[in-house]
């Protein structure tokens, strides 16, 4: 049996969508489930806390000595991230995961969500099938076959990275540096392991991985992820694989996506083709989303409310869309990511179609909008038409929706793009605008992912983008390269 992993690392929960192709015909796709209150949920917390010198992961209601949340888009954050989101200051800071480094907790926490989805395959995904398969001596031979071949497992991870190779080479590089050892330590544990072990000697055992790593030619670092078969891809690009994938979006016709996350917004300027594919035209991840509504909410109510305390305060908040502070809070964020939608589009899609063909192709395009924030409730007081439009071009007249030179695209949700796949899973349907990138991950095949990034061509004069050298590896503890 064949298992593509496909892993949605999020900033607040982590979704895991399986790709299994039994007796290399058939072909199903799970979304892993999460134990949570003595039932299952798709969504895993992004969360590590530590309890008598032991490691625990996700969402738990006992107490416990330290807890540390948003790691992943820690391990993001780097100086070209803050630049293209017009960010100064530091996002995310670094004591506030000490004694560990953010990088360190994404490998813990990822090693867990993997450990976690073999022990689904086992215990749900196979047995599932020993318990329906048919009574013929042929049936019986195939599934006795089945049950005693290995499972072959492809892992591949969703990252907020430019769709070009050559774009973001660090955060790549260190992404993939995080995923490799988070893989080859599940391969060395069992679930139960991981729980029943010190913090120390997992630990020591993510370091040895490191120093195995290191010792490694640097020059074969491609061939090194293929052969232990994992891979990173762009969310936004996982995320069009699923949308363009589906067959639902008018062929030929222009489009953006825009998915909100936690911690990161991915932009895409996009044209769907008529065999189910895309070609790319412009993306950018930015490092502004969620966690930016709920800091601005934060910073009006209270000195001490800090991001996590604000999230929680709007979640339980029964008349949210009526509050003014959290309207206020909302439309700065929104405003924030639709000036950055409309910089991709003067800097890049203006200049790539010789100016008025730019206009000609998205006038009228559609703006597929889906991840968690998304989902957000919408404030009553909402003058920008947020959710309904974006804006692309204004005519330089300061986000005004009003003039008559402006282009507009339409907002729609992703509810009704459903996939012509199997999915064994009941229910997923109305959480869709939250599985779309780890679907997408899953859907991609590992060979073509990686000729596809290879044939893709870099434009030199392309705004907004910085082309950089291979910065060797990472060291995870120290939080340098080396």
């Amino acid at each position: 049996m064949k298992v593509t992993i496909g892993l949605d690392f999020g900033t607040y929960q982590t979704k895991v969508c399986l790709r299994v192709i039994r007796n290399d015909t058939t072909e199903e796709f799970h979304f892993v489930t999460f134990d949570k209150d003595s039932s299952d949920t798709f969504f895993f917390r992004s969360a590590v806390h530590v309890k008598n010198n032991r490691f625990l992961f996700g969402e738990i209601s006992e107490s416990v000595e330290k807890s540390f949340h948003f790691f992943k888009i820690a391990s993001a954050e780097d100086i070209e991230f803050r630049k293209v989101s017009k960010q100064k200051d530091i996002q995310y800071e670094e004591s506030k995961f000490a004694p560990y480094t953010p990088e360190l907790l994404s490998v813990l926490y990822l090693t867990s969500v993997i450990l976690q989805s073999k022990k689904f395959i086992e215990d749900k995904v196979k047995q599932n099938k020993r318990v329906a398969k048919p009574t013929s001596f042929l049936s019986r031979f195939i599934s006795s076959k089945e049950e005693k071949e290995e499972t072959e497992y492809f892992v591949q991870l969703g990252i907020p990275t430019e769709y070009h190779r050559e774009i973001n080479i660090q955060r790549r590089k260190k992404f993939e540096l995080i995923l490799l050892l988070a893989k080859r330590v599940s391969d060395n544990l069992t679930h139960n392991e991981l729980q029943e072990k010190s913090c120390d000697e997992i630990i020591n055992l993510v370091s040895a991985e490191l120093k195995v790593v290191k010792l490694g030619d640097q020059s074969q670092w491609t061939e090194l992820l293929e052969s232990e078969v994992v891979s990173v891809m762009p969310e936004s690009a996982a995320g069009l694989s699923y949308l363009v994938g589906t067959g639902k979006i008018t062929k030929e016709s222009h489009c953006i996506s825009v998915d909100i996350g936690g911690g990161s917004t991915d932009i895409s300027y996009f044209k769907v083709e008529s065999n189910r594919t895309f070609t790319y035209l412009a993306s950018e991840s930015i490092l502004i989303a969620c966690n930016n509504i709920y800091k601005n909410y934060a910073g009006s109510i209270s000195e001490e409310l800090d991001i996590e305390g604000a999230m929680n305060q709007l979640h339980d908040h029964l008349h949210i869309s009526n509050d003014e502070t959290y309207a206020e809070s909302f439309q700065i964020t929104l405003r924030k990511i639709n000036r950055l939608i409309k910089n991709i589009y003067n800097g890049r899609i203006y200049r790539k179609f010789m100016h008025g063909k730019a206009r000609e192709n998205f006038t009228e395009a559609t703006c597929y909008l889906f991840g968690g924030g998304s989902t957000l409730p919408m404030p009553n007081i909402n003058p920008d038409r947020i959710f309904k439009e974006v804006l692309l071009y204004d005519g330089g007249v300061n986000d005004s929706f009003d003039t008559s030179d402006h282009i507009i695209a339409s907002v729609e949700n992703v509810e009704g793009l459903t996939p012509t796949i199997y999915i064994t899973n009941k229910g997923w349907e109305q959480h869709l605008p939250m599985l779309v990138v780890a679907l997408g991950l899953s859907l991609n095949k590992p060979a073509d992912l990686f000729a596809k990034w290879n044939e893709l061509e870099y434009q030199r004069n392309e705004q907004y983008v910085t082309k950089e050298e291979d910065p060797g590896l990472y060291d995870i503890f120290n939080r340098i390269w080396v």
